[in-house]
C-alpha cells in the first residue's frame, strides 16, 4: 500500500494493541493492518489443556452415547479442545454422527465459534439476538430441555464471565458444565509494549474478554491510563469498570470485527 492510499485508510496513524490469545490474534492484526493501522500483539493470556481429563472425557463419552441433548459451546477455543480430544479418543466419528441427530441440538455463542464448528463438520445453530451469553441464556430459557432425552451440557474455560449459568440456574434450567480448556494469565508483558504504553504511543488496547480485561490492567496498571480500551461486550464493559477503567468503545456486534469497526466509529466521531 502507498502512502496515499495509506492515509486514506480508516485506521491509518493509528497504533492497536491486540491482547487476545497468541493462537487468536493474528487473524485480527491483519484485519487492523489492511485498514492501516499499526498493530502490537501482546498476549495477555494463555490457553492451556485442562490440568487433568476426566471431567472432560466423560462430557465427551455422554455426548456419544446420547446422553446430551444441547450442547452449548461459548466459545472457539471451547471447539477445538472439545473436538480434538474427541479425535484423541478415537471418538469424534461418533460424536458427528451423534451431533447430525435431530434430537441434539448444537448452539454456538457467536459465528465465529459457529464456523469453528462448521469447519470440523459440526452444524450449530447460532441464538438469536446478539452474540452473548444473555442470548444464550434466554434461548435456553425459552427452550428447556426434555429431561428425559438428554441434559444440556455447556463446554467452558475454567473461568470467565458466569452470566450464562448464574441466568440458567436464577430460571431454575438443569444444566452441567465441563472446563474443556484453562486461561491463564501471562506473567509479564514485552518490554517493547510496556514502553510504548509508558510513551503513549498505543492509540487503542483491545479487550476481548473478561479475563483479558483482568490480566491486561494486572500487568500494565495505571500505564493503561495512557490509552483507550475498546471492549468487546457489556460483558466485558462490565469487568472494566469494576476494576476501574471505563472503556472508550464497545463493540455492538460482539466479535472481532466489531471490535474493528467499533474503533473506526470512535474515530469518525471525533
Amino acid at each position: 500500500m502507498n502512502s496515499e492510499s495509506n492515509s486514506k485508510s480508516p485506521l491509518a496513524g493509528l497504533t492497536v494493541l491486540v491482547t487476545r490469545p497468541e493462537r487468536q490474534a493474528q487473524s485480527m492484526a491483519d484485519s487492523l493492518r489492511k485498514l492501516g493501522a499499526d498493530v502490537l500483539i501482546e498476549p495477555v493470556i494463555e490457553i492451556l489443556p485442562p490440568t487433568e481429563w476426566s471431567d472432560l472425557d466423560r462430557a465427551i463419552r455422554e455426548t456419544v452415547e446420547g446422553r446430551v441433548s444441547t450442547l452449548v459451546f461459548v466459545s472457539v477455543n471451547g471447539v477445538r479442545f472439545f473436538v480434538d480430544r474427541s479425535t484423541q479418543l478415537a471418538q469424534t466419528a461418533k460424536l458427528r454422527e451423534t451431533l447430525k441427530r435431530a434430537e441434539v441440538q448444537v448452539l454456538g455463542i457467536g459465528r465465529a465459534t459457529c464456523e469453528a464448528l462448521a469447519d470440523r463438520d459440526i452444524e450449530a445453530m447460532s441464538v438469536p439476538g446478539k452474540s452473548d451469553s444473555s442470548s444464550m441464556a434466554n434461548f435456553l430459557i425459552d427452550h428447556p430441555d426434555d429431561e428425559s432425552n438428554g441434559k444440556t451440557l455447556i463446554v467452558r474455560a475454567d473461568r470467565g464471565s458466569d452470566l450464562l449459568p448464574d441466568c440458567l440456574s436464577d430460571a431454575g434450567i438443569k444444566f452441567e458444565q465441563v472446563v474443556a480448556y484453562r486461561s491463564v494469565d501471562r506473567k509479564a508483558v514485552s518490554a517493547n509494549s510496556m514502553q510504548a504504553m509508558e510513551a503513549g504511543e498505543i492509540d487503542w488496547v483491545t479487550v476481548t474478554s473478561s479475563a483479558i480485561a483482568e490480566s491486561a490492567v494486572r500487568l500494565f496498571g495505571e500505564t493503561i491510563n495512557q490509552t483507550k480500551l475498546v471492549s468487546i461486550s457489556p460483558t466485558t464493559s462490565t469487568t472494566l469498570r469494576e476494576l476501574g477503567y471505563s472503556p472508550s468503545a464497545e463493540a455492538t456486534a460482539y466479535n472481532m470485527s466489531g471490535i474493528i469497526e467499533a474503533i473506526i466509529a470512535a474515530r469518525e466521531a471525533n
